[in-house]
């Protein structure tokens, strides 16, 4: 009778002989776990599969692009439909993304000190991408005897602090010297 007309959970708590109050200070009064931000993850524990078939995903279009870039073919459509940096142009100073489209350019044509220079977000994530896909290769074919790079949030921050860097010493230099670094 008493499950009938009181919630589940309490009239648990009445049948295992706990006094309502102590129930309610125990279940409805609880601080909830704060969480530190250090260790969450941006990504679910284990999530390395999904990132792996995404992976492969993007590798169709980095194959497509490269031999874009290396033809030539995308090189005419990149300069016939890209824009100028709307923020450059107002402000004289550069975004935190210009360099981008030039990284990529440099490092499909083997340049990779240029494309460092240009933005070295772009090469670092493309090292850690090939890194993480070789691993993850080889611990799927040796049914995890080797195993493959787990993502880690670090990964995230040393490309957000390369990006900052980046866009602080360029305009850095623009503001001081006067001189436009990427032409």
């Amino acid at each position: 009778m008493k499950g009938d007309l009181l919630p589940a959970a309490v009239a648990d708590a009445l049948e295992n002989e706990m006094n309502v109050k102590d129930y309610e200070r125990t279940i409805f009064l609880k601080k909830p776990e704060k969480k530190d931000i250090r260790t969450q993850r941006c990504f679910p524990k284990n999530s390395e599969p999904e990132l792996y078939l995404l992976g492969l995903a993007l590798a169709v279009l980095f194959v497509a692009l490269g031999a874009g870039i290396y033809t030539g073919a995308l090189a005419s459509l990149i300069t016939k439909f890209s824009e100028p940096c709307l923020f450059h142009r107002l402000t004289g100073l550069y975004c935190p993304g210009c360099g981008g489209t030039r990284a990529v350019y440099a490092l499909f044509r083997g340049q990779i000190a240029r494309a460092c220079f240009y933005y070295p977000a772009v090469p670092y994530f493309a090292a850690l991408y090939l890194i993480f896909m070789v691993t993850q290769t080889l611990e799927w074919s040796t049914k995890g005897k080797i195993p493959g790079l787990r993502y880690q949030n670090l990964y995230l921050y040393v490309g957000l602090l390369l990006l900052l860097g980046n866009w602080v010493v360029k305009n850095a230099v623009v503001i001081l010297f006067h001189v436009q670094v990427m032409g």
